[in-house]
């Protein structure tokens, strides 16, 4: 069975972000028509549980910490919004200890330009925040060429060739910000069996290729 590390949560949230742009729609509840969509945020589920990164989880750490009450305030007004949304703002990493973030606090560290200009508690979330958002806009750009049919036109085909070799050299970028990013999510860099996610965490049993298959 495949091994699941922090690297396919990031691909599985961000190809079910690709299919379902809407926040709105990041719930069991609003994907109940759409089987496709819906495996696929089980299986995002699945994984946050099993990484420690859903919103109820945050509260176990905050009680670990003493912060019941940072996280409450730090909530406010965030209620409507569901644990992958959550996650992709880096909402759980004020709920973590930040000793884990040893590597990251050096490359912060590397931006600092001048004698005052200190790594502090709350840096990390920062960094997360805007590196993320800006991995969701380069998300969207390698994106543009999945789905085009080879046209017969020529120049359609020509375009289609050289930004794909673009691409290319773009997405080495881009599995480096993600390595970047897998260091801050999974820190202790944790891996799980298929089989565990199944049995600890709910992750679905269905065949995902299938299911596309039937409803392509």
């Amino acid at each position: 069975m495949k091994i699941w590390n922090a690297k396919d949560l990031l691909d599985l949230v961000f190809e079910f972000r690709s299919l379902a742009p809407a926040t709105e729609e990041w719930t069991a509840e609003a994907l109940t028509g759409n089987l496709p969509r819906l495996v696929r945020l089980q299986r995002i589920s699945a994984l946050l549980r099993a990484f420690g990164l859903t919103r109820a989880q945050y509260i176990n750490n905050a009680n670990k910490f003493g912060l019941e009450n940072e996280y409450a305030n730090n909530t406010e007004g965030k209620a409507v919004q569901n644990d992958v949304a959550l996650f992709l703002e880096g909402d759980f990493i004020s709920y973590h200890d930040y000793s884990q973030y040893s590597v990251v606090k050096n490359l912060i560290q590397t931006a600092s330009a001048f004698e005052g200009d200190v790594y502090k508690y709350g840096d990390v979330e920062y960094f997360y925040s805007f590196f993320m958002r800006f991995r969701l806009e380069l998300d969207n750009f390698l994106r543009v060429n999945s789905g085009v049919a080879y046209a017969g036109n020529l120049g359609i085909r020509s375009a289609i060739k050289l930004t794909d070799e673009i691409t290319k050299e773009i997405l080495k970028k881009a599995e480096y910000m993600d390595d970047i990013l897998t260091e801050i999510i999974n820190p202790e860099r944790l891996s799980f069996t298929e089989e565990v996610l199944i049995n600890e965490y709910g992750f679905p049993t269905d065949d995902l290729d299938e299911i596309d298959l039937d409803n392509w």
